[in-house]
């Protein structure tokens, strides 16, 4: 049984390898029915990430779920629920999931970071080090957290709470035009109108592309009539 499990799981992977979603779909399905596959780590959650790729956002929440319930200290199942309810507009249910993702974070960081301490106190240094190593690791946020949370915030209308994701997001990629694009929305819409222009005209350095997304944003249309924005877009 079990290497059955193992040979569509196999599959699962090369399917995955050409996208070929669907496929791989059908080949978790194959294997549902065995307890000892579902309980395998990570299961569920990969199952979600394929349902996404698909536009089946219910579903993947559904998997997510899954996951949670079997290991509810699964950063990357309530990240990755946090982006599907954003996809879905979801964004107050959305904005709950980021935040039980950095508790769960935070809360490692901190028993890791008190084991070595303890190590140390006890003249265990080599192994107070490798704990230390360990929680600078798994204190690590992806880029991805902070600029989702930053989006989610934005439609929250916390605007400052935004900017700060957005700014936490810059320390990870200083030049993520992305990022730059959607911190000068959000300045904009607060009124800070020469530092919204200042991050416009660094994105458009970066990547001269933005320049027309840019010039057919709603949130800029104001800004037509500001010559230094003129000289940006055209």
């Amino acid at each position: 049984m079990e290497e059955y499990c193992d040979y569509w799981i196999e599959k699962a992977r090369l399917f995955k390898e050409n996208k070929q979603f669907e496929q791989v779909i059908k080949c978790y399905d194959k294997i549902l029915h065995m307890k000892s596959s579902i309980q395998r780590e990570n299961f569920w959650h990969h199952k979600g990430n394929f349902l996404v790729e698909l536009g089946r956002y219910e579903d993947a929440i559904n998997c997510y779920d899954q996951d949670i319930d079997l290991n509810k200290q699964n950063f990357d199942s309530y990240f990755n629920k946090g982006i599907t309810l954003y996809k879905l507009k979801e964004f107050t249910e959305s904005n709950e999931c980021f935040d039980k993702a950095f508790e769960i974070k935070y809360a490692t960081f901190l028993k890791l970071t008190e084991q070595s301490k303890s190590l140390q106190e006890h003249k265990k240094f080599e192994s107070a080090i490798k704990n230390l190593d360990n929680a600078k690791k798994i204190n690590s946020i992806p880029m991805e957290f902070w600029f989702y949370k930053g989006l989610i915030l934005c439609e929250l209308k916390e605007y400052d709470k935004s900017l700060q994701c957005y700014d936490e997001a810059l320390i990870l990629e200083p030049k993520n035009a992305a990022v730059l694009y959607h911190k000068a929305r959000v300045t904009v819409l607060k009124n800070k109108i020469d530092e919204g222009i200042e991050l416009l005209e660094k994105i458009c350095r970066l990547d001269p592309s933005k320049k027309e997304i840019i010039r057919m944003d709603g949130i800029f249309s104001d800004l037509h009539t500001v010559e230094r924005f003129r000289i940006i877009v055209n």
